[in-house]
C-alpha cells in the first residue's frame, strides 16, 4: 500500500487525480512579510535611510497577477480578465502541458459560474508560460521544474510512514521553492535564480522547508502541504527581502 513518488506520479495519479473543477481552492493560502526600503531624509548632520515592512497575502498576489494577465504581461494570445472574487487554487497532480507537475490556477468563488484559468501552461505560440511554481522533490511526488530528469536532486528530502491493514500515513519533508512573478516567461527560478529580478516588476520567492502529509483509509485520501521560509522580493521598483513567508493547502484527493 505504500505510495512511492513513482506510483503517485503515474498509476495513482491517474486513478486519484485532483480534477480542476473539484480541487479545494479555498484552502490555499500564501502570505508573508517583506522588508524593503522606506524613507530617505537629510538633516544638517546626517543622511538617514530607513526600511519598512510590508505584508503580502492571497489578495496582494491576486491583484498583481490580475493586472499582469489582463494587460501588463499576458501570455501570448491568452490575455484574460480574472474575476474580482476569484480564488487561486493548486492541482498537484496536473501537468501544465510542458511536463511540469503541479498547476496553480484561478477559479470562481463557490456558487458562482465556473471559471478556470491556468497560471502555467502553453500560449498560442506554443511557448511555455508560468506565473506561479512550486518546485520540490519528495517521496510522494516531484513538483514544478524539479520534475525534469536533468534537474533531479536539486532538492533534498526525507520521509517517514506508518502502514496498517486499513490506513497509510506518510510525511515527506523536503527543501522547496515557491516562486510568484508577473513575467510569464521567466519561470525557471530553480535553475537560474539570479535572473528573476531583471525580468519581473513583481516577484516573490520563498525558499524553505515543505512538509507534505498524505493520509489514506478505506474511504478518503487526504493531502496537506505546508511551506515556510524566506527569500527575495521585487515590488514597486525596489528590492526587498522576504523575512517570513508561507504556503499551505489541504484537500482530499478526488477521483475524476
Amino acid at each position: 500500500m505504500k505510495l512511492t513518488k513513482i506510483l503517485l506520479c503515474a498509476a495513482v495519479a491517474s486513478a486519484m487525480a485532483f480534477a480542476s473543477s473539484k480541487a479545494t481552492a479555498s484552502t490555499l493560502n500564501i502570505s508573508g512579510v517583506v522588508k524593503t526600503f522606506g524613507t530617505t531624509r537629510t538633516t544638517s548632520s546626517a543622511v538617514i535611510v530607513t526600511t519598512k515592512t510590508v505584508a503580502f497575502n492571497n489578495k496582494t498576489i491576486y491583484l498583481a497577477l490580475s493586472n499582469a494577465i489582463a494587460s501588463a504581461h499576458p501570455p501570448a494570445g491568452l490575455a484574460q480578465n480574472l474575476p474580482k472574487d476569484g480564488i487561486i487554487g493548486f492541482n498537484p497532480n496536473a501537468f501544465d502541458g510542458n511536463d511540469v507537475r503541479g498547476v496553480f490556477y484561478v477559479t470562481n468563488a463557490p456558487g458562482k459560474p465556473f471559471f478556470y484559468f491556468a497560471l502555467a501552461g502553453t500560449d498560442t505560440n506554443g511557448d511555455a508560460y508560468s506565473y506561479i511554481e512550486l518546485d520540490t522533490e519528495s517521496e510522494l511526488a516531484d513538483l514544478g521544474y524539479s520534475f525534469f530528469e536533468e534537474d533531479e536532486d536539486v532538492f533534498n528530502w526525507v520521509y517517514s510512514y506508518v502502514e496498517t491493514s486499513k490506513t497509510f500515513q506518510e510525511t515527506s519533508t523536503s527543501a522547496a521553492l515557491l516562486y510568484i512573478h508577473d513575467n510569464p516567461y521567466d519561470w525557471d527560478d530553480a535553475e537560474f535564480p539570479w535572473e528573476w529580478s531583471f525580468n519581473s516588476s513583481f516577484a516573490i520567492e520563498i525558499r524553505g522547508v515543505m512538509i507534505l502529509n498524505f493520509n489514506s483509509n478505506n474511504t478518503t485520501d487526504h493531502v496537506t502541504v505546508s511551506l515556510k521560509g524566506t527569500g527575495s522580493s521585487y515590488t514597486g521598483g525596489d528590492d526587498a527581502v522576504v523575512t517570513s513567508g508561507s504556503l499551505s493547502f489541504s484537500g482530499n484527493v478526488l477521483e475524476d
